[in-house]
């Protein structure tokens, strides 16, 4: 039986840290790229879970005065890039 469940922005950030490490600890790069890797899946895993939280709001899981899921996200987590 396979399943239908979606990776989270989380389980997904897991996991690519999780390959980056085994990058590193296989010398596969060097100690900088090893930090610009990480810091790439940061921005990514944010940028996923921000899509999240829009989503979800789309999906009904927020109530709302008639506003987006874009304007939730900004009045919620202040709008700031994370």
């Amino acid at each position: 039986m396979t399943s239908n469940k979606q990776q989270t922005a989380v389980e997904w950030y897991i996991i690519k840290r999780d390959e980056i490490e085994m990058k590193i600890r296989l010398m596969q790069i060097c100690a900088n790229q090893y930090e610009q890797e990480l810091i790439k899946a940061d921005e990514q895993a944010k940028a996923l879970h921000k899509q999240e939280i829009i989503n979800s709001f789309f999906e009904g899981a927020y109530g709302g005065d008639n506003i987006s899921g874009e304007q939730y996200y900004k009045q919620t987590y202040g709008g700031g890039e994370q």
